[in-house]
């Protein structure tokens, strides 16, 4: 029985492995462009929305985030609900009530694509205020 499972544990690997990409952000997020955050708070059902500008501090760790995250993602067709939303012509960011957040924007083909990754709840803390 193990000997069946070393057998095909190769192909299950690359399975896995083989669905998570790197995104180069810089294609989709605009740096020079400023982007709006939307927090929710599930319990008061209300959402705050602000504009961070570049050249700020938020919008300088929101970048320095992306940069560093850009591996790890994996395609996900579902529909999330999440407390943080980050928005910015066609890119939008989903931090989801779960652990994890999910991007969506359109390709060169104009046709939307949306990732996930798991990521710590408390790496987007930081855009709720």
């Amino acid at each position: 029985m193990l000997n069946s499972l070393l057998r095909f544990a190769p192909i299950l690997l690359l399975l896995v492995y083989g669905c998570v990409q790197r995104i180069d952000v810089n294609k989709y997020f605009d740096r020079t462009a400023p982007f709006s955050v939307s927090v929710t708070d599930t319990l008061k059902k209300e959402t705050t929305t602000y504009v961070v500008n570049p050249n700020t501090s938020k919008y300088t760790r929101f970048t320095n985030w992306l940069e560093s995250n850009q591996d790890g993602w994996q395609k996900s067709p579902a529909s999330y609900i999440g407390d943080i939303m980050v928005k910015q012509k066609g890119f939008t960011l989903l931090r989801l009530r779960s652990r994890g957040v999910m991007v969506s924007f359109p390709d060169n083909s104009v046709k939307s694509l949306q990732y996930t990754k798991n990521c710590d709840k408390e790496d987007l803390d930081f855009l709720r205020h």
